[in-house]
């Protein structure tokens, strides 16, 4: 059932769920919930992306005096990641809320050294086109978001995007310069963001809604090439079934024009959309993705999850419909590190028509 290197890297992701997870909880409010803690996690994990990764995170979260007992926390969340293919995974998650919820900063930034794969653009690529490079990444994405009285958050978002092609192959489609952004690429983007936030928990929601809707500028810092616009929509729906299981669904769809670089195409893949594929196992400036999935307890602090996701790419959202659509399945078990805020560690297995990954990550995919 599983390929050669699914079956080596099974045991290192499964002992991520037996190692001591030392957790550290502050002061409780009276609902049981702690108004902060900390949560170291050593990380030991397999996905098609990295094959073998270790280091580390940790997740300190925290609460205002004042926020009531259903708020949900404010976080910091760096991660340090070395693997066996030679990639470096650096990032940092700043997230603060504040006044009841109602104000809401972020900012993410990231850096990668990372050794990657290209099959080219378009859904009709096959695995024959698969072509080996290597890259430094950087981005850095920050946003603040307010409540309105309708609902719905919103607010300003900026983004910096770059990065450099480092090796490629001699014969292929980057060194020959068919792609835009073939040697690397840097943007900085600016729009707005909309979300309609109603789920009862931010790590592993069981009921609840979440939407969200961003429109961005991107302006190249290479005059040669011409800015590009990218939308993004994301609806996710939370159905509470009873007995600690659930049954969650997430419609996504992103949607560019101009000269997008072949890194910031949209995409599908990877551990958190369609897991089974490899992550940008299919670009194009579409994408449009719908995953369902159903949670369900298995004793103790274990969970299980089975998913299911349909989806597709295309040069516009009139030819999304043009190839037939890519499929995946699977399922997987989470280990609950923290009961009351519901952080665990997630193991899944994705099955699709050409691939197959297992991904071992820090809370649930969607």
């Amino acid at each position: 059932m599983f390929s050669g290197p699914i079956r080596r890297a099974a045991f290192s992701g499964l002992l991520c769920l037996f190692i001591l997870q030392p957790e550290f909880a502050f002061a409780a409010d009276n609902s049981g919930k702690a108004k902060s803690g900390f949560i170291p996690i050593p990380a030991l994990y397999y996905t098609p992306e990295t094959a073998v990764a270790a280091g580390g995170l940790f997740i300190y979260y925290f609460r205002n005096d004042d926020d009531p007992a259903d708020a949900k926390p404010s976080q910091v969340k760096p991660i340090v990641i070395l693997t066996e293919k030679k990639q470096l995974i650096t990032s940092l998650l700043l997230s603060r809320r504040w006044n009841g919820g109602k104000d809401h900063i972020s900012i993410f930034s990231r850096y990668r050294r990372y050794p990657d794969k290209i099959w080219g653009i378009g859904p009709r690529t096959t695995s024959a086109m698969e072509e080996d490079y290597a890259s430094n990444i950087g981005y850095v994405e920050a946003s603040w978001e307010r409540a309105t009285s309708f609902g719905w958050s919103l607010g300003p978002v900026a983004i910096q995007s770059a990065y450099q092609v480092t090796e490629s192959a001699s014969d292929g489609i980057l060194s020959a310069a068919k792609l835009k952004g073939s040697e690397g690429a840097r943007s900085g983007g600016a729009g707005v963001v909309f979300t309609r936030d109603t789920r009862d928990n931010l790590f592993a929601p069981m009921t609840g809604v979440f939407d969200s809707l961003r429109l961005v500028h991107f302006k190249p810092m290479n005059s040669r090439d011409r800015p590009y616009n990218e939308v993004q929509l994301e609806a996710r729906r939370y159905v509470d079934l009873g007995g600690a299981r659930a049954f969650v669904f997430r419609l996504f769809c992103q949607g560019q024009d101009g000269d997008v670089p072949f890194r910031e195409l949209a995409s599908l893949g990877g551990p958190d959309r369609m897991r089974g594929y490899y992550e940008g196992r299919y670009r194009d400036k579409v994408s449009v993705i719908g995953e369902a999935e159903y949670r369900f307890p298995i004793w103790g602090r274990f969970r299980g999850a089975g998913f299911g996701s349909a989806g597709n790419v295309a040069s516009t959202i009139t030819q999304i419909a043009a190839t037939p659509a890519k499929y995946s399945a699977g399922g997987g078990i989470r280990f609950v590190v923290d009961e009351a805020e519901r952080i665990g560690i997630r193991v899944d297995y994705g099955k699709t028509p050409e691939s197959e990954g297992l991904y071992v990550q820090l809370n649930e995919a969607f």
